[in-house]
């Protein structure tokens, strides 16, 4: 069995902002078994920003009916977004792959999901292209942009938390612990990461401190 990582441009926390009027969405395929678009936001998460102008006269021309009905109204919620991504999820269900583990959106409101194929890769390749021209293709290139500001929020949580896990195990930032050669330094620093990570669904990514000296 073959198996492939898909990561979705576009984040959010597990709990969903409502969605705004989307003018009579397509209902996407069935996802049995996967999570469902909540009603309401959690508290303290911003709504996506509007879609600019600009990126909307850009890419609705290469969108399909589907996500052209989403987004022409210059909105794209995170219900909508993630709407889009379970309606590629039935998609790829029905050409034969096989959603391995949870469907589901992570803490930096990207949607992340394992496919399985039974055969080669290559046999699929047009099948995981077509739904993604279907149902994802623009919306994730919209999502990447109008998300920031949510997406910037959740950083700075990761930054707080991971200060917080500093002061609390002892950690200098002149010490710079993410690139220390001292073990006792560096495995302390790993346990503040994986806390922070976990707080926040962000598996595999840090943002470091504020005043290390590395990028916001």
């Amino acid at each position: 069995m073959h198996i492939f990582r898909t990561l979705l441009i576009g984040i959010a926390l597990a709990a969903l902002v409502s969605a705004a009027c989307g003018g009579g969405n397509p209902e996407p395929p069935g996802v049995p078994g996967e999570a469902t678009v909540a009603d309401a936001a959690p508290k303290g998460v911003v709504a996506p920003k509007d879609i600019p102008p600009s990126t909307l006269s850009s890419l609705l021309p290469q969108a399909s009916d589907f996500q052209r009905d989403i987004l022409a109204d210059g909105l794209l919620t995170l219900a909508e977004y993630e709407s889009a991504q379970l309606a590629q999820v039935g998609c790829l269900r029905d050409a034969g792959f096989t959603i391995v583990g949870e469907a589901k959106l992570n803490g930096l409101f990207l949607y992340r999901y394992t496919v399985a194929a039974s055969t080669d890769p290559s046999v699929h390749s047009k099948s995981l292209g077509d739904c993604k021209r279907e149902y994802t293709n623009v919306i994730d290139m919209v999502w990447a942009e109008v998300s920031q500001p949510m997406v910037q929020g959740v950083i700075r949580e990761s930054r707080t938390l991971m200060a917080e896990c500093y002061r609390d195990s002892g950690l200098s930032i002149d010490d710079r612990p993410y690139d220390s050669p001292d073990p006792e330094i560096s495995e302390k620093y790993r346990q503040c990461v994986s806390k922070m990570q976990t707080a926040l669904d962000i598996s595999g990514v840090t943002f470091g401190v504020d005043g290390d000296g590395r990028p916001q």
